[in-house]
């Protein structure tokens, strides 16, 4: 598998879990990963999906303590880096059921009548 099918392959994972659709799209387009969500609470979240054959340690090694403190709660990193906001960094799958997102079966994309490469997105505001 290229790095790239990984990558589109990550993208259909997070769809699946956040109970969300991939957008299809040629190499190098820029538009979202997934198609916007909506929380239960009305605020909508926009993703972007990030591979990598390894990721920094400092992130696993926060959450891996984290778990150790507690074992029955969900483990949350804050990381920062110097005059950057603070990020949260958990298991997609808790963070799908903390903000009260079903993981449902993604429903087939229908079929594009142009290629991917002359689609067009646009998002609602």
């Amino acid at each position: 598998m290229s790095p790239l099918e990984r990558g589109f392959a990550r993208e259909r994972e997070a769809a699946r879990v956040l109970g969300g659709r991939r957008i299809p799209r040629a190499y190098g387009r820029s538009a979202p990963d997934l198609e916007p969500l909506t929380l239960p609470s009305g605020e909508t979240i926009i993703c972007e999906v990030k591979h990598r054959a390894r990721l920094p340690r400092l992130l696993s090694e926060a959450l891996e303590q984290a778990a150790r403190y507690l074992p029955s709660a969900t483990p949350v990193a804050v990381v920062s880096e110097r005059h950057g906001a603070a990020l949260a960094v958990l298991a997609l799958r808790d963070f799908a059921r903390l903000v009260g997102l079903v993981s449902l079966a993604v429903p087939k994309a229908r079929k594009a009548k142009q290629r991917p490469s002359q689609m067009v997105m646009e998002l609602d505001q």
